[in-house]
């Protein structure tokens, strides 16, 4: 442990919904236990990474959970905090099994793309715009100490069709940018 943190950039989750919903056990201890340990450390200021996806399973929840033990901690001890809720991150070094980059590959290389329709619609965001948006948040935050930021929702698009999925595939493999 160290003393005190001049700040703090809290990226760290079990992030995806359908892990969550497989150990909810797990989801808790990583999402919310660890994320209090976190609170515990002496700091200035505080950014807590969280999501826009609703409280509505145990993903939702536990994020949810965590903005509030965030609020209330960084309350207590006067550190200031920004709340920043991500959707799905895209970009350079994502997971290939994830929904953009399989569109991707499907757009680059003609191999048989499967569509879950549950995956449908969704919100995205670059991973550059969320890079920045973490600096901007830990740049204002630590010259406001004690303040308390309205969470911000982070996205770039929302994907609503099949086609507009494909459109963006089309974009990103165009680019030439491997997607995360």
């Amino acid at each position: 442990r160290h003393d005190e943190w001049d700040g703090i950039i809290h990226l760290a989750a079990l992030a995806r919904v359908s892990d969550c919903e497989k150990d909810p056990i797990e989801c808790i201890r990583n999402n919310v236990l660890l994320t209090t340990d976190v609170l515990q450390q002496k700091f200035q200021w505080f950014i807590l990474a969280s999501t826009a996806t609703p409280p509505v399973n145990y993903y939702g929840l536990s994020k949810n959970f965590c903005e509030q033990l965030a609020e209330y901690e960084c309350a207590k001890s006067g550190a200031a905090l920004r709340i920043l809720r991500f959707c799905s991150v895209t970009g350079e070094g994502e997971n290939p099994d994830k929904l953009i980059p399989r569109a991707v590959e499907h757009v680059r290389t003609g191999k048989t793309f499967l569509l879950n329709q549950s995956a449908l619609p969704f919100e995205y965001a670059d991973i550059d715009r969320v890079v920045n948006e973490i600096m901007v948040a830990a740049v204002d935050a630590s010259y406001a100490p004690g303040s308390i930021g309205k969470p911000q929702h982070i996205s770039d698009g929302h994907i609503k069709t099949y086609k507009q999925l494909m459109i963006l595939a089309q974009h990103v493999a165009n680019t030439n940018a491997q997607p995360a």
